[in-house]
């Protein structure tokens, strides 16, 4: 994200750029990169102001901004006019809980004391991330977009009034519009003076004004997600000589691989091409074909499975009524559950209180009061069981106990190495009162092996 100013650096010089990377700073109005500041990265400057109190967390080696739901908004006092079109595209980290509040904006141009037209807002009665520009627009389902993690989203408004959704590089769905009246200002995070302020994770919000094509989609999310730390599939691009599959060139090595992904190819007129991934440090760096196949006319598809979704602790909290449990809410689903967690209810007074948990998808995605119990006070802690995993274990020794067999009356010393070489006293020299002494010792402090060493 910090070769922006490289870029316009050399647009300045008048050097010419190749085509993904020129056209993605061609018509940017803004770029709000959210680096514990609501600066323009853009060369128009047109810093906002966060109000509230917005967040600052880290995201790979950068920076993201978190909105609580409650009051927390970024407001840009420029006139963002919807152009004839134009493309929104921000990163975005939703989970289950964002969905459970009132519907609530995302991002939004506005004209008091109504005119909200266009934004991106999540609704809680549909469970969609909706895209509106004047009276049309297109939605999302929640299986259209990674849940508890990070995900580029962009949407468009083309001049002929369609309009269109991206997730990371890929269209998902479209749809029409029209444009109302010119509005005054950006708002992220909420909606003057009616609140309808949305719980969310933010990052990179860049405006255009003008509509990207899908190549150009597609390069901002790859110059978005080269080399950084974003869960992600690994894509190549295909070798086809004389009918046979002889390699493939990485296009991105992904992120989050553990161990070696899944490769399937399908297609290209040919079969029994058999390829296997190398993985390093979360991404893949090579692939190994280990069968030509035969026949291939045309390039066939290699698809490099996803890497998993890491197993998170679904959280929540306890509603608590005159002592009693009325409910708990949902605060983050969390992943890998093949069947209900246990749920506990901790607190120093109240005692009965019985809830268990409903899960879909490897999620919990609600929960169903048995007993609300009694006593309960507002400190009440609600702990849900972790995912199941398989049991690990490793053993720590804290310390070594030296058993020696001595000689009554003769002097001795005990040393330590680590190296078999130079040994270190680590005894003072003293002489054995008994035969049998033992003498203890923390290890890794003086080293790992010992010795006693008779002393004149």
């Amino acid at each position: 994200m910090k070769r922006l100013n490289i870029f316009l650096l050399f647009y300045l010089l008048g050097i010419a750029f190749c085509f993904s990377q020129e056209n993605v700073f061609s018509g940017l109005v803004a770029f709000y990169e959210f680096e514990l500041n609501g600066a323009d990265s853009s060369p128009n400057s047109f810093d906002g102001t966060l109000y509230g109190n917005p967040e600052f967390i880290e995201r790979s080696n950068e920076w993201a901004l978190s909105f609580d739901g409650v009051d927390d908004y970024f407001r840009v006092n420029e006139n963002f006019e919807p152009f004839t079109e134009f493309t929104w595209s921000f990163w975005l980290y939703l989970t289950e809980a964002d969905f459970q509040q009132p519907a609530g904006m995302i991002i939004a141009t506005q004209k008091p004391p109504a005119a909200w037209h266009p934004f991106v807002e999540i609704d809680q009665i549909d469970d969609t991330l909706n895209f509106t520009a004047g009276n049309g627009g297109a939605s999302l389902g929640k299986t259209d977009f990674p849940m508890n993690d990070w995900f580029m989203l962009t949407v468009i408004r083309y001049y002929n009034g369609g309009v269109a959704m991206f997730v990371n590089d890929e269209l998902k769905t479209t749809g029409e519009s029209s444009l109302r009246e010119p509005n005054d200002y950006l708002i992220i995070g909420g909606q003057e003076p009616v609140g309808k302020f949305a719980k969310f994770l933010i990052d990179d919000v860049r405006l255009y004004n003008r509509a990207l094509s899908n190549t150009e989609v597609e390069s901002l999310y790859l110059e978005s997600v080269n080399g950084s730390n974003v869960r992600r599939a690994a894509k190549v691009l295909p070798t086809v000589i004389n009918g046979f599959l002889v390699g493939a060139e990485i296009l991105d090595g992904g992120y989050g691989y553990a161990t070696p992904p899944t490769i399937t190819i399908t297609g290209g007129g040919g079969s029994g091409a058999q390829a296997v991934a190398v993985v390093s440090s979360g991404r893949v760096t090579g692939i190994q074909v280990r069968s030509t196949g035969r026949g291939y006319t045309s390039d066939p598809i290699i698809t490099i499975a996803s890497p998993p979704i890491p197993l998170a602790r679904a959280t929540a909290e306890a509603e608590i009524v005159n002592g009693f449990v009325i409910g708990v809410n949902l605060l983050d689903s969390g992943y890998g559950y093949a069947d209900p967690p246990e749920v506990t209810l901790l607190d120093s007074q109240g005692t009965g209180a019985e809830v268990v948990s409903v899960v879909e998808d490897g999620r919990v995605v609600g929960f169903e009061i048995l007993n609300t119990g009694r006593g309960y006070s507002e400190n009440t802690i609600v702990q849900i069981a972790l995912p199941p995993f398989a049991p690990e274990m490793s053993i720590r020794v804290k310390s070594i106990e030296l058993n020696l067999h001595l000689v009554v009356g003769k002097s001795y010393v005990i040393e330590a190495t680590d190296d078999f070489i130079l040994w270190t006293p680590v005894s003072d020299p003293f002489v054995a009162d008994n035969e049998f002494m033992a003498f203890e010792y923390e290890v890794g402090v003086h080293g790992n092996y010992y010795r006693v060493v008779e002393t004149p």
